[in-house]
């Protein structure tokens, strides 16, 4: 059996001040369908990652590098790297942020309504941002099972129906804040960030009513219907389980409800790495430039 060991350079910029880091330290992950592997860790040294891949069925990876104290990721990588760099800022609490889009993803599983949020933030800045007052959300009257799935170093707190997030931002990137919660048969959810793009996805068959934005496409979910909504003003939207659903028929049938919440998750999380690439593509062609 012939093994193969493939050795890869990655330059690491601090995007603050437009050169290449003095120390950090990197750690790679195998990226699978449905699963991430911590491979190794790694120091940089003068501005380069070095590493090496010694599993040849690896097909793409992530880089967390660690960089005064402060954790930033790549998007997703594929294999094998040709001309990549890796960006890491300098961090403050001094700034301001932008709310570019929002999602939300509604279905209902039994007499429990599921909801995903998504809320992706913008940047312009050579700072990385973690601000000093959070942003406020109210969450829907008698939400229970809450998880957030932000960036480790996003400050996250609950009081009574209120919810503080004070996100960890980075510059020229789609930031997205992203959270999942339960409601019982009614839900009242209103959002508000100004004039940005909104889109909701609710289950079509799940009575509601939305106000501000237009009735888009339906889109299948399985044999589930998903009634879209757009717009740019702020919404609010009511939903209630409809008595009449038999429901251990649709819990037989429609099992996959819940992880179609993660499901959406996900495409929302690949679409925002995609976005990033892009985003750190263009960054690097216009640092390069420089």
């Amino acid at each position: 059996m012939i093994f193969l060991t493939f050795l890869y350079e990655i330059k690491v910029i601090d995007g603050t001040k437009n050169e290449p880091v003095d120390s950090a330290i990197s750690y790679i992950f195998k990226i699978s369908q449905n699963n991430v592997e911590l491979i190794d860790s790694y120091k940089v040294k003068n501005g380069i990652l070095k590493f090496e891949i010694k599993d040849t069925s690896i097909k793409a990876i992530g880089i967390q590098t660690d960089y005064k104290g402060f954790s930033f990721y790549s998007p997703i990588i594929n294999l094998p790297i040709k001309n990549e760099s890796l960006f890491v800022y300098q961090v403050s609490s001094e700034g301001n942020f932008q709310f570019k889009e929002y999602g939300a993803f509604i279905v209902n599983q039994d007499s429990i309504i599921m909801v995903a949020e998504d809320i992706i933030l913008s940047l312009n800045s050579k700072n990385a941002l973690f601000p000093k007052e959070p942003i406020k959300l109210i969450l829907p009257k008698g939400f229970e099972n809450f998880r957030y799935n932000g960036l480790p170093h996003d400050s996250v707190q609950i009081v009574g129906e209120s919810l503080f997030i004070k996100p960890f931002i980075i510059p020229n990137n789609n930031n997205l804040i992203s959270f999942v919660y339960m409601v019982k048969k009614k839900l009242n959810l209103e959002r508000n960030f100004g004039n940005i793009n909104y889109t909701l996805a609710i289950r079509k068959d799940l009575k509601h009513n939305v106000k501000n934005l237009s009735k888009g496409d339906i889109q299948k979910m399985g044999n589930i219907d998903i009634q879209l909504y757009k717009g740019n003003k702020p919404f609010s939207v009511q939903a209630s389980v409809m008595p009449s659903f038999d429901i251990i028929s649709l819990i037989n049938k429609n099992r996959f409800v819940i992880a179609g919440v993660v499901i959406a998750i996900i495409v929302v999380i690949i679409l925002i790495l995609q976005s990033r690439s892009k985003n750190e593509t263009k960054s690097k062609t216009s640092n390069e430039e420089n």
